[in-house]
């Protein structure tokens, strides 16, 4: 596990206790696997060095239970975006990268060019439904890709998008 994985985990979930969701896509085949948080962290690393052959996909929001349901996240305190620059618009995108930079606490590449994954940290906790209606408005703000839901996966900081030649 490198550097910006094991800083992604300590900020997006810190000491708070829930369940992580995960994921990983290989050729055709997708498996999902979820794991207690903090208490099951070593098995976490391990899966994901396992897996890092392929795609590795991880849930910013911690779970209630051991499912990726919507609806189910706690300690809601990030909302994140997924900008892929080909579907903003040209004569946005220079507001888009203000709009980065300004609300951005933690901009990372989302593993294909210089396409990334925008986190904002909010300063108190949310219910899941002020959690959607921010994390929309952030997607809107960067026409960002839809994966505002909190159970929504991205790509795991630090990992290889393996989905294309390059």
């Amino acid at each position: 596990m490198n550097d910006q994985t094991e800083r992604y985990l300590r900020e997006m979930y810190g000491t708070k206790r829930g369940y992580v969701a995960m994921a990983a896509k290989k050729g055709t085949g997708w498996t999902e696997k979820v794991f207690a948080w903090p208490r099951e962290r070593k098995a976490l690393e391990s899966w994901v060095d396992t897996h890092a052959d392929g795609n590795v996909f991880i849930c910013p929001a911690l779970r209630g239970t051991r499912k990726r349901v919507k609806g189910d996240g706690i300690n809601l305190r990030w909302l994140w975006a997924d900008v892929d620059w080909d579907k903003v618009p040209e004569s946005r995108r220079e507001r888009v990268r203000t709009a980065m930079a300004k609300v951005g606490t933690r901009v990372v590449s989302s593993g294909s060019g210089d396409n990334a994954h925008v986190y904002v940290k909010l300063t108190a906790e949310v219910t899941p439904e002020e959690h959607m209606r921010l994390n929309t408005g952030l997607r809107n703000l960067l026409y960002a890709d839809a994966k505002h839901a909190d159970n929504s996966l991205l790509r795991l900081p630090g990992t290889t998008n393996r989905k294309t030649a390059a």
